[in-house]
């Protein structure tokens, strides 16, 4: 059953799904972090400056001993065909620290009255819905695609590590306040057989 999911208003749900978020991300290997403006955005709080503000609802999944270990943000559509409600939930996100969490707040969405679609964008290829669902086959894909984030920390290694079609050099400089060296200057010197990049005192051609 869907227990311990209530519905909560972003502003009061906030720091709940921040703190979660963190806690959910180092388990995954490649998600990066959500900046703390990103999130009013995210939950409506600050007008976008391009497009519409989002408008929709947010839920928070309590565990026994009353702590949160799951949130979903979504939007309701409101959709009639032929005299009957068939409302359609998109899911903008949706994250659980325990497999009771994911379970219980995929069922409160499906348990929703009037709605007979949900939808959700950004999901694994390996997602756990279809096998909580008694019909695996109504969980249908309907688009595939990859996404990757990589922050370089040892700049000169990975850039030595790819291939190039032709031979050309370059000198970077790369500003990362959160990096361990925060600044590096190098020079990339690459070819077709191989690359080598160094520390270099030279006026870069590029700076990142």
């Amino acid at each position: 059953p869907s227990s311990g999911v209530e519905l909560v208003a972003p502003k009061q749900a906030r720091d709940a799904m921040v703190a979660l978020f963190d806690a959910w991300r180092v388990c995954q290997p490649g998600e990066i972090r959500r900046r703390d403006y990103r999130w009013d955005f995210d939950l409506g709080l600050r007008e976008e400056f391009w497009g519409k503000s989002w408008k929709g609802f947010t839920a928070l999944r309590r565990g026994s001993d009353g702590s949160v270990d799951g949130y979903v943000r979504y939007r309701a559509e409101e959709k009639w065909e032929h005299g009957q409600p068939r409302e359609i939930l998109t899911v903008d996100e949706l994250h659980a620290l325990t497999l009771e969490a994911y379970d219980a707040l995929w069922r409160f969405l499906a348990e929703t009255d009037w709605v007979a679609t949900v939808k959700s964008e950004g999901r694994r290829a390996s997602e756990r819905l279809p096998w909580i669902l008694s019909n695996s086959r109504a969980a249908v894909r309907s688009e595939l695609g990859d996404g990757l984030w990589v922050r370089l920390f040892d700049l000169p290694r990975a850039l030595e590590a790819r291939s190039y079609e032709r031979a050309a050099a370059l000198t970077l400089e790369v500003i990362d306040p959160e990096a361990p060296a925060g600044r590096a200057r190098l020079r990339l010197d690459a070819t077709p057989d191989g690359a080598r990049c160094l520390p270099t005192d030279r006026s870069p051609d590029l700076t990142l």
